[in-house]
């Protein structure tokens, strides 16, 4: 029987600034405990020295390792399961004979940001808020991104501000500087509907529904801003294997907007 091996696709081998960081600390050590064969006596200062460098250096390798492999394998999960979760709504809306509109609903007290994607004719953000009464026919589920959000505004101090620019800067920031979805992201504001560009993301394709992208976006800003969004259009800017795309979205006025 003929017999074939694969590697594990867990493993990882060290990056290049790994490797001569776990060289250098191992060879520190070696220097330090073979002191005594060297031509010129070291002092005890200088010994401790190299213990203590070699040691960081030692340490700075493992955690570099760490915190660099297999940074692809985290992506590829992500954009598989996002993809399935998409499919799924994607077959419920084929069910129901409904469009793509989708409508994402803050929070509220006794239940999570939600994903809509309601029936009817008119206001796709009016039948959402209606969702969870006389809809029947309305797709819920909660978006992909819901606890990216959660964990994205407990560790900001202006999580509490309302101006709608300030909030998309910040999701754009978070989409880059945080979770690494994407290479670039800037947005505008005009009105009650934002513009963003995104560039460099590797998760697919971005008319998905509920692309942990879009989705991220959209419940953020729902959730910073304490009103639906609808997400009014997903465009491709680009062919290449990593995306670029628009997210348009929209929102209603608030009380004291009204």
């Amino acid at each position: 029987m003929r017999r074939t091996t694969t590697e594990s696709p867990l493993r990882r081998w060290p990056s290049i600034p790994t490797a001569l960081l776990l060289v250098l600390g191992v060879a520190g050590l070696a220097v330090r405990f073979q002191a005594a064969a060297l031509p010129i006596e070291p002092t005890d200062d200088s010994l401790s020295l190299l213990l203590a460098l070699s040691g960081t250096l030692l340490v700075g390798g493992v955690v570099n390792h760490v915190l660099t492999a297999g940074r692809d394998l985290p992506l590829t999960v992500t954009a598989s399961t996002a993809a399935a979760a998409g499919r799924t709504v994607e077959s419920l809306l084929v069910q129901r004979e409904l469009d793509d509109r989708r409508v994402y609903l803050p929070a509220t007290t006794d239940r999570g940001p939600r994903l809509v994607v309601p029936g009817g004719e008119g206001d796709p953000i009016a039948h959402a808020e209606q969702a969870f009464d006389d809809q029947t026919e309305a797709v819920v589920v909660t978006p992909t991104a819901a606890e990216m959000v959660t964990g994205f505004r407990e560790h900001r101090t202006d999580a509490a501000a309302t101006d709608a620019t300030h909030h998309v800067d910040a999701l754009c920031d978070g989409l880059t500087a945080v979770y690494d979805l994407a290479a670039g992201a800037s947005g505008t504001v005009d009105g009650r509907q934002a513009t963003v560009s995104v560039r460099g993301c590797p998760l697919g394709e971005p008319r998905r529904i509920d692309h942990p992208v879009s989705s991220f976006l959209a419940t953020g800003l729902a959730t910073a801003l304490d009103r639906p969004v609808e997400l009014t259009e997903v465009r491709p800017d680009g062919g290449e294997r990593a995306y670029a795309f628009t997210v348009e979205l929209r929102w209603p006025a608030g009380e004291q907007e009204s």
